[in-house]
């Protein structure tokens, strides 16, 4: 977790104050190696944000949403209940739960939630693919085999962000020459 809060701007943006709301409340350990990295009125920021009423929609919504685990006490081999519950807060907050958590994690049990996250896309994929219609799913078929027969046409730039919610959370911080980034951006 640390890696998100090195090269901050001056001011947190809302992605790093609900990342650090969320090790507040379920990982004290990471919270408490984040704060020698921010400043003096960045803590401030955030202890003000923990107090506002967006904060605590955030918690409600968490609780309603997620269910509760003690992370102090899971099993090295996680059971497939287990499991399930770690990739709801994998996928949860566009990961800013995940963001907030995965460190009290082995690689191990890391490396198993991300395999079932895996799984369930897949099944996902399957189901979409089961409930097509006969025509749809040619289309689909001939889509694909055309992706397979085409390797070398350029399909865009993939897994690239393409806005600055996206940089931040591939990079976990924005780059310091932001209006070059733009202006690459839009093709100036």
């Amino acid at each position: 977790m640390k890696y998100l809060f090195t090269d901050l701007e001056e001011n947190l943006d809302g992605y790093d104050l609900e990342v650090l709301l969320h090790a507040y409340d379920l990982n004290p350990v990471g919270y408490e190696e984040v704060v020698p990295l921010i400043t003096k009125e960045q803590k401030e920021q955030f202890e003000q944000f923990e107090k506002t009423d967006e904060a605590s929609n955030i918690r409600a919504l968490r609780a309603k949403k997620l269910p509760v685990i003690d992370f102090d006490t899971l099993p090295e081999n996680l059971d497939s209940d287990m499991l399930d519950k770690l990739v709801l807060y994998s996928n949860y907050s566009n990961g800013r739960v995940w963001d907030a958590v995965s460190g009290l994690l082995t690689d191990w049990q890391e490396g198993h939630v991300i395999g079932r996250r895996h799984t369930n896309m897949d099944k996902k994929e399957e189901e979409r693919i089961a409930a097509m219609s006969d025509e749809e799913r040619q289309r689909y078929i001939d889509a694909e085999k055309y992706r397979e027969n085409n390797p070398t046409e350029f399909y865009g730039n993939m897994f690239e962000p393409e806005n600055l919610v996206e940089l931040k959370n591939k990079y976990g911080h924005l780059p310091k020459d932001l209006e070059n980034w733009k202006n690459e951006k839009k093709g100036k």
